[in-house]
């Protein structure tokens, strides 16, 4: 019974109830369609509420609905549509029988079902367009073009971008610092970053927020949220911090640039995640303090400098228009960008300023302004900013070392305005600016902390080891700023000042500098300087007068340099035993009386730079307190007293360094008053020591202090040359020249010094055969750089000693010199740790040395980085090893190779990877076993190699992929250069230069197969190369590749191509559009070259409107090209165009028939200057095509030696910017100008014409003479020469007159007119023409009738009758001769 109950159930779920729901269509219809109805009214509503609340919100600013929000909208108003319609059908009686009174039950049904089922789409379009928020704020984009940024793209700038993006590619980098100082473009460069970032994709989304001195939390957060298209519900900084945070974490990848930070700031209270925070978010930090992005966390920093002078000039003119191109104003213009200090700011500034004045006298005022330096005005913005720099430095001690740099910057700086800051280190401890330093080498270390503080809050430039520069405007601030503190005389506020200042106006003063001094007497009467307590001068004059009371007014001076030259010998003046308070005291020049030192015995630096003094006074062993002793310069200096030194018992430092005492052997028997080093024993607290000592004998063997030097530079032994005597820059740095090594085995304080040197010099050591453990047997754990010249020597580490563990575990720098019985550096394997840090070797002239390495050598030079080997006639490859052990050698880290006058070498490793060949003969210096990842610079000198790379190179094989500079010279051999996979490998190489390779016949190898030819179609060749150097290539026939992608070369800038006497062009038609960014060309002695640029027809017909692709194209120089018939070939319009073209010369080309195409005169229009010499040319321009001529835009104009010339200018040309004309030697002319040329050179300034001997007239009054004269007719009646300054005619022997047509001429600006041997010149113009030359007051012409006679000059009221009397003077001395 339950089955039946069961059964029927389920018969009566799957029939009864779907009937029923089927037969509710039919019953519920009108039910159903009301319904609908009800509900699309209410979506209706629903959609026009909605889009209200987005116009609110878009008034708002939040300007972007959300994705969402727009779908549901569209949806909801499809779904309105269906519904609308379908009740328009219901409207229209389509539930109802046409033509019975009962309803059409099937439509009924049909309807009601749809009417259902949106009914329910509708009521989900209701619950669906429930939001919480319906906009956002759309994210602002960086997509305002350079020129709105003010960002011109240069080198330095360009380089330092390229740094930051490559930096923010690493994956573990994330946070990035850029600083420098104020005006030096850290905000321009930041907004430069971020539009290129987000302009290549590099984040989905970048933002940026200025930071400034005074940072505000909620307005940083502010340009954060405006950048992201967000809007803060929040009030409170907290709350504003977690939604940016929260925003900034929903971007997968985003870039967030900080600008301007001036101290510390809490990223988390900014809200900005980082780091492990969220791994996607990086961030650019710029500042002027280093240390500050130091402690927000910055993994890599990069200094943004001053600009160069050829870069502020570049700014300069690009900011200033084209005024500058003003003759009169250009040198004016080019020193007021030298006044702006190469700080952007400034040079926008000035530059803007200037723009559009053209007055020559405005642009002379403002340089007198500039020169001036005047926080007030031009530089007050930059001003304030350095003060507030200084103002933000931590404490008095880095103010004050600021303040002194300043100060003293141009007493000590060298040629490039670097200067050593250790040079300081007497003044700041003399004046105490130290506190808490107990010693020098405290003060030292504190003093180097202090310099590296300055360099990071960019108040000072690093220029290498202790060297440093002081921008000019940071020097100026800091003067003014230290004016306040410690009121300063320096000789710049009284240039060129000859007698000493009034005493009143010295007496405020605390600091008295006086660099350069040209001052030669100095007052009688005492003067007081009350508050002075530095005293520096430099005598410049020679002889100096100075008064014996002169130091008794200044008795508070701490500090005093004393530099009055080796002219004469000067008495010291004895007033200096009063300076009771002196604490450093330099005295450099040729004194008597340095016995008085003695007695101040406050002093504890005391340098003397004599070059005269022989033996140091007795008395300076009196000065207890000294600490520092300087004598380094003293070249003379032989006796030192005895005791002197050892009474010196707080000496820490002292320097003898080129004096060449004669120390006393101790326990010598002679009666002697010499020192012996002995005496060192007794200086406990000496650190550092200079000296030299001529014997090794006279070092004593227990000096066990010597141990404890922090720094010394000694040099034991003598030698017959000074060979390697410079001074040594490291710290620790022993010499051995012409010692024992018996002697030197046995000395243990020699062993010490060996044991701590960083630095080592080895010379003609007698009996050496190797370093270690020869010279050495505990090995040299600190050395940092060796130099070997010994003969005798056989190799550097001979390893089969077996204590070797720390041989040369740091050593960075190794020299090898005239080793010639040196086989190998090593006999036998490298011992461990031994080159791991090698960085640099140079091996030169080791004759029997046949390789530099072994290949199991290798793994020890993974941080090689300069190699160079050079006259070693020997060499055979650099690394060696047999053919079953050899594998890739990679040298990872190495940036510069040179390899020079090595007669033998094969390659640099000849033994092939695999080779069943025994007899394999290697011909490539390279091949595929050899990768420098990291090479940038190879230069290739006078070695017999066949090729440089293999041909068998892969095409994308890394070996060599940075190389950016390569030099190959003198290489007989040399065949070709590039195969055509090294060409597309060296993606980088910037700079080539091939230079005496005889047999060379091609650069690209043209011998490759099809298939390689078609595969180099799609690679790009040297893409970067901007330099190309060919020079004394006697077989060269070709240049390029026959097969080059469209991008290969396209960056090249600058060629030269010098004594290649085979090469027939230059640039084949498949070539010259690829070089549309070259700028120079210059081409010389190419014998058999006849064309430069190969023209090929278009394709398709050009329009004479079509102006071709631009170049940049804007000096050429050619010369002695003989069969040179073409510089182009076929006229380039509207295939090139040559716009930018500035300057041509042409000389010794002998088969040119014209210089230019038509186009060329009329499309250049930045022509300056056009030289033509020695060359056949008839016409400047093709005269084929004169017809078309218009305007040549030519300012200086020069022909010289062109003997077949007969036509200067074609009569439908117009030269309006002709400043200056000179013709020479060109024997077939007979005029020079017709009068309607003459009367359209409105710009010529100066006219030079001599030596042609045809010339009759200069400008053309019978057309019939020369048939490309035009007849102008009678409608011009005066020539005017607005603006001829100058007119110069020469040995011209057939010339009558300037013009004989009756014209009127005026030369309201002619100054000068020169007519020197002109035999036949009776007049200037015709009688019956009018002259004007009101300026005009003399002619210059040669006394006597030669034309090498002596000039006179002559002037008889007029210029006619001045020509005529000169005829007629000339007349009667050839008559009288």
């Amino acid at each position: 019974m339950e089955i039946v109950t069961a059964v029927a159930g389920k018969v009566v779920d799957l029939t009864v109830v779907p009937i029923g729901r089927q037969l509710g269509y039919l019953i519920f219809y009108r039910t159903d369609v009301n319904k609908l109805k009800t509900s699309v009214e209410k979506l209706k509503a629903k959609i026009d509420d909605t889009n209200i609340s987005v116009e609110a919100a878009k008034q708002n600013g939040e300007t972007t609905p959300f994705p969402s929000v727009q779908k549901w909208i569209e949806d909801a108003e499809e779904t309105v549509a269906d519904a609308t319609a379908l009740i328009q059908k219901e409207a229209q009686g389509e539930g109802s029988c046409l033509k019975w009174p009962f309803p059409n039950l099937c439509k009924r049904y049909s309807l009601s079902r749809e009417a259902k089922k949106l009914e329910r789409d509708v009521s989900n379009a209701m619950l669906e367009g429930k939001f919480e928020k319906l906009c956002y704020r759309s994210r602002p984009e960086m997509s305002l073009p350079p020129s709105s940024r003010d960002y011109e793209a240069m080198w330095s700038r360009t380089s330092t971008l390229d740094e930051v993006k490559q930096a923010l590619k690493n994956p573990g980098m994330c946070m990035v610092g850029v600083y420098g100082m104020g005006g030096v473009g850290k905000t321009t460069l930041a907004k430069e970053l971020a539009w290129q970032t987000e302009k290549e994709c590099l984040f989905g989304v970048v933002v940026m927020a200025v930071i400034t001195s005074t940072p505000n939390l909620r307005g940083i957060q502010g340009q954060l949220a405006d950048g992201l298209g967000l809007k803060f519900d929040s009030e409170t900084e907290e709350g504003r911090a977690v939604e940016l945070r929260r925003r900034i974490h929903g971007e997968k990848s985003i870039l967030v640039i900080l600008d301007d930070i001036w101290g510390e700031l809490d990223l988390t209270k900014v809200g900005v995640p980082y780091g492990d925070q969220h791994k996607g978010c990086k961030l650019v930090l710029t500042g002027r303090d280093l240390n500050v992005l130091h402690r927000m966390g910055t993994q890599t920093d990069f200094p943004l400098g001053v600009l160069s002078e050829e870069e502020s000039w570049s700014l300069f003119e690009t900011m200033v228009g084209d005024v500058v191109r003003h003759d009169s104003i250009k040198p004016i213009a080019v020193e007021v960008a030298k006044c702006c200090f190469g700080l952007p700011l400034l040079i926008v500034t000035v530059a803007k300023a200037l723009r559009k004045k053209e007055d020559e006298k405005y642009w002379k005022d403002s340089l007198k302004k500039l020169r001036k330096f005047d926080p007030q005005r031009f530089h007050k913005s930059v001003y304030d900013s350095l003060e507030f720099s200084y103002d933000c430095l931590e404490n008095e001690e880095l103010k004050s070392l600021f303040m002194l740099n300043g100060s003293l910057v141009d007493c000590f700086s060298k040629s490039d305005g670097s200067f050593n800051t250790q040079k300081l280190l007497p003044f700041c401890w003399g004046l105490g600016l130290y506190k808490d330093v107990h010693t020098l080498l405290e003060g030292r270390n504190r003093h180097h902390a202090l310099v590296n503080d300055l360099i990071a809050s960019s108040l000072l430039l690093d220029s290498g080891t202790e060297g440093v520069r002081m921008h000019d405007l940071v020097r100026d601030v800091a003067k003014l700023i230290a004016s306040r503190t410690f009121p300063t005389f320096d000789e710049q506020e009284f240039r060129n000042i000859n007698k000493w200042p009034n005493k009143d106006q010295l007496q405020k003063y605390h600091h008295i500098i006086l660099p350069h001094c040209r001052i030669s007497k100095f007052p009688d009467e005492k003067l007081e300087y009350p508050n002075l307590k530095l005293f520096f001068l430099q005598s410049v004059v020679g002889k100096l007068n100075v008064p014996d009371n002169f130091f008794s007014g200044m008795r508070g001076v701490k500090v005093l340099h004393f530099d009055i030259g080796y002219y004469a010998f000067h008495p010291l003046p004895s007033s200096l035993r009063l300076l009771a308070n002196l604490r450093s005291l330099k005295l450099s020049g040729h004194f008597e009386g340095l016995a008085m030192i003695g007695e101040l015995t406050s002093l504890e630096i005391l340098e003397l730079k004599d070059k005269a003094i022989k033996e140091l006074p007795k008395e300076i062993g009196h000065l207890t307190q000294l600490r520092l002793l300087n004598v380094r310069r003293c070249e003379r200096l032989r006796l030192i007293p005895k005791n002197l030194l050892s009474n010196l018992k707080s000496l820490e430092e002292l320097y003898m360094w080129d004096c060449n005492i004669k120390w006393e052997a101790e326990g010598s028997n002679k009666s002697s008053n010499n020192a012996s080093l002995y005496e060192l024993k007794n200086l406990h607290k000496l650190a550092t020591l200079e000296l030299k000592v001529e014997h090794g004998s006279l070092l004593p063997n227990d000096l066990h202090n010597l141990a404890n030097l922090e720094g010394f530079k000694i040099i034991i032994g003598s030698s017959r040359n000074n060979y390697m005597n410079s001074y040594p820059v490291w710290p620790r740095s022993l010499i051995l020249k012409g010692a024992s090594t018996a002697y030197i085995l046995q000395n243990d304080v020699v062993k010490v010094l060996l044991s701590s040197a960083e630095y080592l010099d080895i010379y003609d050591l007698e009996c050496l055969e190797d370093i270690f453990p020869g010279l050495h047997g505990d090995g040299f754990a600190e050395l940092r750089s060796m130099s070997i010249r010994c003969t005798g020597l056989r190799c550097i580490i001979n390893s089969n000693f077996n204590h070797f563990q720390l041989t040369f575990p740091k050593l960075e720098k190794l020299n090898l010199d005239t080793l010639n019985n040196m086989k190998e550096i090593s006999h036998g394997p490298f011992p461990s740790h031994s080159f791991h840090a090698l960085k640099s070797i140079v091996v030169s002239r080791c004759d029997v040395l046949n390789h530099i390495f072994l290949w199991s050598e290798i793994g020890h030079l993974s941080q090689l980085q300069n190699m160079e080997i050079s006259e070693c006639q020997s060499m055979q490859e650099i690394v060696a090893g047999g053919m079953l052990e050899m594998k890739n050698i990679v040298l990872p880290q190495l940036r510069s190779v040179s390899l020079k006058s090595l007669p033998r070498l094969v390659s640099f490793c000849s033994v092939p990877m695999t080779s069943d060949d025994m007899g394999f003969v290697p011909v490539a210096l390279f091949d595929n076993k050899v990768a420098m990842p990291n090479i940038e610079t190879m230069v290739l000198f006078e070695i017999n190699i066949y090729k440089v790379w293999d041909d068998g190179l892969p095409m994308h094989h890394s070996f060599m992929k940075n190389l950016t500079s390569l030099t190959v010279e003198g290489c007989e051999n040399l065949i070709t250069l590039f195969p055509s996979s090294v060409a597309t490998a060296l993606q980088k190489l910037h700079h080539l230069k091939i230079m005496s390779c005889p047999s060379l016949e091609q650069i690209f190898d043209q011998e490759e197969d099809l298939e390689n030819h078609r595969s180099s179609l799609e690679q790009v060749m040297l893409p970067n190369l901007k330099i190309i150097e060919v020079q004394d290539l006697l077989n060269l026939k070709s240049l390029w590749a026959n097969h080059m992608s469209p991008n290969s070369l396209h960056k090249l800038c600058k060629m030269r191509i010098m004594n290649c006497p085979k090469l027939i062009n230059v640039f084949p038609s498949s070539v010259t559009k690829r070089l549309i960014n070259l700028e120079t060309l210059l081409v010389t002695k190419c014998g058999e070259l006849q064309v430069i640029f190969e023209i090929q027809e278009p394709s398709t017909v050009t329009t004479s409107q079509q102006q071709g692709l631009p170049t940049r194209l804007r000096t050429l120089d050619l010369s002695f090209l003989p069969k040179l018939k073409y510089i182009w070939s076929k006229d380039p319009h509207g295939i090139l165009s040559f716009q930018n073209l500035c300057e041509v010369r042409v000389f010794d080309s002998q088969s040119l028939e014209h210089v230019f195409p038509v186009s060329m005169a009329n499309e250049t229009h930045q022509f300056k200057v056009l030289e033509i010499y020695c060359c056949g040319v008839e016409n400047i321009f093709d005269k084929s095509e004169f017809g078309r001529l218009k305007d040549a835009h030519i300012e200086v104009l020069t022909l010289n030696s062109c003997d077949h010339l007969k036509n200067i200018f074609p009569s439908s040309v117009n030269f309006q910017n002709l400043d200056g004309l000179y013709v020479e030697w060109c024997k077939e002319l007979v005029n020079i100008m017709t009068p309607s040329m003459a009367a359209s050179l409105t710009s010529l300034r100066v006219l030079n014409i001599s030596e042609c001997d045809m010339i009759e007239e200069i400008i053309a009054s019978d057309h019939n003479n020369n048939a490309d004269v035009v007849d102008d007719g009678d409608a011009l009646s005066e020539i005017a020469f607005m603006k001829l300054e100058k007119l110069e005619l020469s040995n011209l022997r057939s010339l009558k007159c300037f013009c004989k047509g009756t014209y009127s001429f005026k030369f309201p600006s002619l100054h000068s007119v020169t007519v020197r041997y002109c035999p036949m010149m009776e007049t200037f113009c015709d009688g019956n023409s009018k002259l004007c030359a009101p300026r005009l007051t003399e002619v210059i012409s040669s006394r006597g009738i030669y034309e090498y006679d002596t000039p006179q000059r002559r002037w008889d009221g007029d210029l006619n009758t001045t020509i005529r009397n000169i005829f007629i003077h000339k007349a009667q001395a050839r008559l009288v001769a």
